[in-house]
């Protein structure tokens, strides 16, 4: 009896996934016993177009130089430094990015494209689908989840179903995140550690996002199209339009005030900047940040907010994305533990063996 008891209980609580800074902090530990065990060694470096590289026929080894534990920590200070310029940007973007949310800009930008679209049902699912792939392709993930309540609204008016709904808003969000041209974590970041120039080979990434919002937008409009023609085909089944809790008209009715349709310029017009700063002017990190820095503020002013909102928006922004920003700065420990004991470059050049 005790013993299903017991089973029962380790069933229910199952296996707690450990805080992802406590993983990072194992890996940053781990990295500083390798110190102590992997011979140190290092490439020489070379300058090639303005920055350095190494030079893949110089690796030799080197005295060992093991990290202590103390330093261990030190490094997550050293991390954190030299990721700030990164998680400012990503700090500030998000803030931004609340600011016109707050205004209530981009529902009325939805409302907007549903308006526009004049009931084409399969145009209002591509227009909102765009909207969603294009902040998507910035980086914006959970922020999409508030919307899905009005895409499935939308979807049982036009007579399609649940998965319809969700998959408008949701699908394209996955996509872009993955495939986005100026992803602040997928992209900015991973160049940054990388050493690359701030949003490289802009070209090359916009038409393989392009390529993948083409086929994304067709799985979803076909399934919307074969849901419509035959209720049956739905996996999620039928649903009276009625149980929707939007009212999707009074969103067509609803205008655009003067102040949210300059926020609208104004984002779009932040967004253009990003793209293209870092290709026309070599922006960096810095300069992305304070573009959204700046932006953010005078979003704030035009939507009529008082000092006080603009930093209660931003400040609560900030802090709902604390943890996962400064993962940025513990992860970047772990490469500064490796570098400063030397064996960064014996781990690739023991990875590069078999490759040979």
């Amino acid at each position: 009896m005790s013993k299903s008891i017991l089973s029962s209980e380790v069933t229910k609580k199952g296996i707690k996934v450990p805080h992802v800074w406590t993983i990072i902090l194992f890996c940053l530990i781990l990295a500083g016993i390798m110190t102590y065990i992997v011979p140190a060694g290092v490439y020489d470096r070379v300058e090639v177009a303005g920055r350095q590289v190494i030079d893949p026929a110089t690796f030799h080894f080197v005295e060992p130089s093991p990290v202590s534990p103390f330093d261990w920590f030190v490094c997550i200070i050293d991390g954190l430094t030299a990721s700030m310029a990164i998680m400012s940007m990503i700090w500030f973007t998000i803030a931004a990015t609340d600011v016109y949310t707050e205004s209530g800009t981009l529902h009325k930008m939805v409302g907007w494209i549903i308006k526009v679209c004049r009931g084409n049902y399969l145009l209002i699912m591509g227009a909102l689908m765009a909207f969603f792939a294009v902040r998507g392709a910035m980086g914006a993930f959970e922020l999409h989840i508030p919307f899905v309540p009005m895409t499935i609204a939308l979807a049982l008016a036009c007579g399609c179903d649940v998965m319809t709904g969700l998959a408008i808003a949701m699908i394209p969000t996955f996509a872009a995140f993955a495939y986005g041209p100026i992803n602040v974590y997928t992209v900015a970041v991973a160049q940054g550690i990388a050493g690359l120039p701030v949003y490289s080979a802009m070209g090359f990434r916009v038409v393989v996002w392009l390529v993948m919002m083409v086929v994304t937008f067709w799985f979803v409009l076909r399934y919307a199209a074969k849901v419509k023609a035959d209720p049956s085909a739905s996996v999620t089944g039928f649903v009276n339009p009625s149980a929707a809790d939007i009212d999707i008209e009074a969103m067509q009715r609803e205008k655009m005030t003067w102040r949210q349709k300059l926020l609208m310029l104004m984002l779009l017009v932040t967004i253009g900047l990003q793209m293209v700063g870092p290709m026309l002017w070599k922006w960096n990190f810095a300069q992305i940040g304070a573009l959204w820095l700046i932006s953010g503020i005078i979003a704030g002013i035009v939507a009529g907010f008082n000092n006080e909102k603009i930093c209660d928006i931003m400040g609560k922004a900030c802090a709902g994305v604390f943890v996962g920003v400064i993962c940025i700065g513990f992860a970047r420990a772990v490469s500064v533990v490796l570098t400063k004991g030397n064996i960064l470059d014996s781990v690739i050049y023991g990875l590069s063996i078999p490759l040979k």
